[in-house]
């Protein structure tokens, strides 16, 4: 009995850990006020292309497909290829399990 609650013990341990270095992960990714400015643009229109947002934001095309790349990386954006242009969306699953993952390692 003591080996099982032992054993039960590391497995929860080791779920935390995993849980905490994806939240990690996640919030360095969130962490600039560029990419938390491309994910609320994002929720207010839709789906934008490159050209779109770095207007909107005023940021440089090369930044803002530079955010976008690691939005992307992350799972946090979706995109669909239009041609000669790639339009993104928010992947709001995603998202809430980012959320999820954050809320689950904070100690309160």
């Amino acid at each position: 009995m003591k080996k099982e609650k032992n054993s039960n013990l590391k497995l929860r341990s080791t779920d935390l850990l995993k849980k905490a270095k994806f939240a990690v992960s996640c919030v360095m990714t969130l962490n600039l006020k560029q990419r938390v400015e491309i994910i609320g643009l994002l929720e207010e229109k839709g789906t934008l292309n490159v050209g779109q947002i770095f207007k909107k934001l005023k940021y440089g095309q090369a930044e803002t497909s530079h955010h976008l790349k690691l939005l992307k990386t992350h799972g946090v954006v979706c995109f669909k290829r239009h041609g000669q242009e790639i339009h993104y969306s928010l992947n709001k699953d995603r998202l809430k399990e980012i959320l999820k993952a954050i809320d689950t390692i904070s100690f309160r």
